[in-house]
């Protein structure tokens, strides 16, 4: 699935000369998918080829994530405890015709771990790190993003003065920490950030 978010980030490390870009679990996948997985010791790569000929992005995940992912469209190269992940990473960067390729990588995130297992599943491939790309974009705000952290910000000032008013001579921290996420969560807000 290509997104607007996606097909802009693409068309920058395209330009930059990458191939691909691979993406870890965390907040530019969330931003560019909508899509939210832990990272843990069980390796997840979202891999976006730039040329829609070489195919569409996919995922390569434990098999017990595959459904979110396969929900929202994505291609899905999952794995098993048993099995391992390296037949799915083998699968996926022959389908996605890595090797060889330059691979545009989020070096502040991508662990030795992923970039290992790129290495040995797609030969010769050289990662780039891309993360000035990804960070410049985000910084450019739709109307709707403005929209809600516009709404962000009165959820946050009505909870911060309700709270005010609950603050007591003698509270530990920990009582009063307690009592703003309560009412942070009580005036809309979804979790905390």
């Amino acid at each position: 699935m290509r997104t607007k978010r996606i097909e802009a980030v693409l068309a920058q490390v395209k330009a930059q000369g990458s191939d691909a870009l691979a993406l870890m679990p965390g907040p530019n996948l969330g931003y560019l998918t909508g899509l939210s997985f832990y990272f843990g010791e069980r390796p997840i790569m979202a891999l976006f080829p730039v040329d829609e000929a070489a195919g569409e992005p996919a995922f390569v995940l434990p098999a017990l994530e595959a459904e979110k992912a396969e929900r929202a469209g994505y291609r899905v190269f999952a794995y098993d405890d048993e099995m391992g992940h390296h037949p799915a990473y083998a699968e996926a960067c022959k389908e996605l015709s890595l090797r060889g390729k330059r691979v545009g990588v989020e070096a502040l995130r991508m662990r030795v771990l992923e970039a290992r297992v790129l290495e040995q599943h797609a030969t010769n491939v050289m990662l780039t790190p891309v993360d000035e790309i990804i960070a410049g974009l985000r910084m450019i705000k739709s109307a709707d993003e403005l929209a809600k952290m516009r709404a962000a910000v009165v959820v946050a000032e009505e909870a911060f003065t309700a709270w005010l008013t609950q603050l007591r001579v003698g509270m530990t921290e920990h009582e009063a920490a307690a009592r703003l996420v309560a009412s942070i969560l009580t005036h809309g807000a979804e979790a905390l950030a």
